[in-house]
């Protein structure tokens, strides 16, 4: 079924109804908003960001922030910021991890044969494949590799489909602040969309020019092909 998004092509006639549920349940969960927008990406601020970014403890009344200066001015960047552009719909005080036991229990309903602790998307059953892959894409702070989720990655992938409570706002905010953090001269330009729509919401004075990023809007633009 993932290859039919590849190709774009209307799924087999006996995965219809199997493959119209997950599309509808895609369109329709607490990541839809962010991944269905389709904000014109600038690359210069994506990269000016990530190039001058730097965690300060102290901002967001001891919360931390991520600091950073495009076009001469400040950028704070807070967990709250993201909570509110990219609308989870989840709570400070919704957790990031979950017992091993949880993720474990949840597995089977993914007619999962791998092992555990790190999922694998190669050992899920194919219904699941297209939304572990967006997962991984989207939502994860992956350099390289569209296979493997670690222990957090697999808590918010859980959380999705059972609808339990998950702080995606702060799963965000701190593969963010390790990226930061990170040694490497060539900063990883992660969640490109996201930033942006952060950066539009709340400095729409920054300039806007230069070349851009393309990135597709995962909404019912793009998969509504594949069910009609």
């Amino acid at each position: 079924m993932f290859l039919c998004l590849m190709f774009l092509a209307p799924p087999p006639e006996k995965h219809k109804r199997m493959f119209t549920s997950l599309i509808k349940g895609l369109n329709s969960c607490r990541i839809a908003y962010a991944l269905q927008e389709n904000p014109i990406v600038y690359e210069s601020l994506i990269q000016d960001f990530w190039m001058t970014a730097s965690f300060d403890a102290l901002e967001a009344e001891g919360k931390g922030a991520l600091i950073a200066e495009i076009q001469k001015k400040t950028i704070v960047l807070t967990e709250q910021m993201i909570r509110k552009v990219l609308q989870f719909n989840d709570q400070e005080t919704d957790p990031i991890e979950l017992p091993a036991g949880t993720v474990e229990a949840i597995l089977p309903r993914l007619s999962y044969e791998g092992k555990h602790p790190s999922l694998a998307k190669k050992f899920v059953h194919p219904y699941w494949h297209l939304l572990v892959h967006m997962f991984i894409l989207c939502m994860t702070e992956n350099r390289g590799g569209t296979d493997q989720l670690n222990i957090t990655q697999s808590a918010a992938l859980t959380c999705l489909i059972t609808n339990e409570p998950f702080n995606y706002s702060k799963y965000i905010f701190e593969s963010m602040k390790r990226n930061v953090k990170r040694v490497r001269k060539d900063k990883f330009l992660m969640y490109p969309r996201f930033l942006q729509m952060i950066l539009s919401a709340r400095y729409p004075e920054l300039e806007r020019s230069g070349n851009t990023l393309e990135l597709k809007p995962m909404g019912p633009t793009c998969f509504g092909a594949l069910t009609s």
